[in-house]
């Protein structure tokens, strides 16, 4: 018999899937208590949230959100069957900043690693979870298109000053010498 906490559970995964657009699942492995604390720590300072569920809790809540969404029987199709420990993160502000943020730990901690999520209505396996994690930060894409663009008017501006600055110079030159001839 199903005990009314699971339902009640599953009730509350599910409006926590439906109400954020953007999440993904990571194994979380066997990381000591101290580590997992520190990780939600991070993710609280960046407005994400880690929240461990059990897996045949959250494949129930899923299951049941797709019977009337075609983008979570997609999801059903690329993460399940779940095993091992799951955590669910769930994003803030900067999503490809927290699945950075997960990566970089990841590297520290050899059991966490993706399983899977949802990112701006697309749903991604944990390879291309991964492939994000590499992609640089939208403020390193914005300063190199500053960046590019700002170039070639710098060098614009620099050719045309070059033949003045020459020019200063020679008389500059010029006149340091007739000083020291005097």
């Amino acid at each position: 018999m199903v005990s009314l906490q699971k339902k009640q559970k599953v009730e509350k995964l599910q409006s926590i899937i439906q109400e954020t657009a953007n999440f993904f699942l990571i194994k979380y492995g066997s990381i000591p208590h101290q580590q997992l604390e520190s990780i939600r720590k991070k993710l609280r300072e960046n407005k994400s949230r880690l929240k461990v569920v059990k897996n045949s809790l959250f494949q129930k809540a899923v299951n049941k959100l797709s019977i009337s969404d075609e983008n979570y029987r997609a999801l059903a199709k690329t993460i399940f069957p779940l095993k091992e420990n799951t955590a669910l993160v769930l994003n803030g502000d900067d999503i490809y900043a927290i699945v950075k943020m997960v990566s970089d730990f990841a590297k520290e901690y050899e059991d966490l690693e993706f399983k899977g999520g949802v990112l701006e209505g697309q749903i991604y396996d944990k390879s291309q979870l991964a492939k994000i994690a590499t992609l640089p930060s939208r403020d390193q894409l914005i300063a190199k298109i500053y960046s590019s663009v700002k170039s070639p008017f710098q060098r614009l501006s620099y050719a045309l000053k070059f033949n003045q600055t020459k020019i200063y110079l020679i008389l500059k030159q010029i006149s340091d010498q007739k000083k020291n001839a005097d």
